[in-house]
Order: structure tokens, then sequence, then C-alpha cells
């Protein structure tokens, strides 16, 4: 499995749980299977970005294209995050309580799962990617490695915190994936070990769960290899940074515009 067909599975799964999102009722079989499904797109994205990482020239401009599509994204993202949160509102309406706080812990976890972040994954993305240069620089400068795990943790510490103040999208799952396959990318057994502790440990139920290790096992399958020729490395690239906003508009039209 190569760079371009791990590039694909993510669209995919990008595009099943966002369709669950939005015409698919919290709880429904179908609901709970895209949503698994859904549930592969943040491993292969965070070991994309270290791929990338290391395989990019200019450090430089892989953050500004990020951040670029990260700003134009937030559009469709922040109104899907502005609906969802309306439909929960509406959902303790016609439960008869004012508040999320008085529905019942089952009511509590459908509503919760269709909550989204205020800023979406692009910006976790990034906020990694500058983790990573900050490792990076840590490895050059500093030789000793007890004073090499402290500066680890503190910026995996900066990292977190930064994320969740911001309410980013996968604030908490996205630095611990992208610390597993950037600190273990040399030693492919003790990558794999955590990033399925990862996935077990965060997945929240037995289908998301089996989501995330699907991911794994499609990294563990992946070669190295690009997929697609040089001439067409820009193209694709730019096609795949432009999926995660139109898709989002696609569906969205389709959703709140014809029905």
């Amino acid at each position: 499995m190569n760079r371009l067909h791990l590039k694909l599975l993510l669209c995919v799964s990008m595009l099943a749980d966002h369709i669950a999102l939005l015409f698919f009722s919290p709880g429904a079989t179908i609901y709970v299977a895209f949503r698994s499904l859904g549930r592969m797109a943040l491993p292969l994205a965070c070991y994309l970005l270290v791929e990338g990482y290391y395989h990019c020239a200019k450090k430089s401009r892989y953050a500004f294209r990020l951040g670029v599509f990260a700003i134009f994204s937030e559009i469709p993202y922040a109104y899907l995050a502005l609906r969802q949160r309306l439909h929960v509102v509406e959902y303790c309406k016609a439960q008869g309580v004012s508040s999320f706080a008085e529905l019942t812990a089952e009511q509590q976890e459908l509503c919760a799962d269709r909550i989204l972040p205020l800023l979406n994954i692009l910006f976790t993305l990034l906020l990694c990617l500058g983790m990573l240069c900050c490792l990076d620089a840590v490895r050059r400068r500093i030789e000793k490695k007890g004073m090499q795990m402290v500066c680890l943790t503190l910026s995996v510490g900066v990292t977190l915190l930064v994320a969740c103040l911001l309410q980013m999208d996968s604030w908490m799952l996205a630095p611990i994936y992208v610390l597993a396959f950037c600190y273990f990318r040399q030693d492919k057994g003790a990558q794999l070990v955590v990033a399925v502790m990862v996935a077990v440990v965060y997945a929240g139920s037995v289908p998301y769960a089996i989501g995330s290790l699907l991911a794994i096992a499609a990294v563990r399958q992946y070669n190295e290899k690009l997929g697609y020729g040089q001439r067409r490395k820009l193209l694709i690239q730019y096609a795949f940074y432009l999926f995660y906003p139109l898709h989002l508009a696609v569906l969205l039209l389709l959703r709140y515009g014809l029905f």
C-alpha cells in the first residue's frame, strides 16, 4: 500500500464520518458503522503528517500550506459545528429538558458524539507539525538524554495545552498519534504497540476501536512509495488538501440546501 492509497483511504473515511453526522440519526446501526469507518481518518492523517514532515525539503512551505487550508476549511467546518450544536439544542427541547445536563447519561453520550470542537483538524495538524519541529531542534542541540526527555515532555505538554484551550479537533489524540509515529519511526513494532494502545484506550466503544485499528493495519502495509510520478505530485497534493473543505461544503449544501 503506497502513500496515494493511504490518502484515498483517508478521504473515504472522512466522507463516511461526515455523511453519518449530517444524514443519519445517532445510535442507528448505519450511523455507528459510518462513524466507525470515520475513525480511520485521524490515525491516517497523523501518519501522513509525519511522513510528509520527513520527506518535505522545506518545512516552512509545508506549514504554510497547512495553515492556508486550515483557514479556508474553517468556513464550512464552523458551519457544520454550529448546525450540530443546534441539533443538540433541538434534541433537548424535544426531550422536554432545558439543558444538556438534564439529559440521561445515555442521551448525553449520543449528543456528545455530535458536538464538534471549534477549530478543524488541519489546525491541530499544524500545531503537531510545530511540535515535530521543536522535537527535531531539541535532538540536534541537546545531547543529554535526560534533558531531551524533559524538553520532549514540555513540547508535548504545551501542544496539548494549546490544542485544548483553543478547542481544536482531536486535540488530545492527534499529538499522541503524531508522537508515537514519529518517536518510534525506526521501530515499527513499538510504533504498532503504542498506536494500538492509543486506539483502544481512547476509542470510546468497540466499533470505534475497530475503525482506528483498521487504519493502523493499513499503515502497517505502507511500502514507503508515493504511488504517483513527480510530475503529478503538486497536483495530487493540492487535490487532497482541497478535498477536506470541498466535501464538507457539498455535504452541507445537500443537507441544508436540498432538505
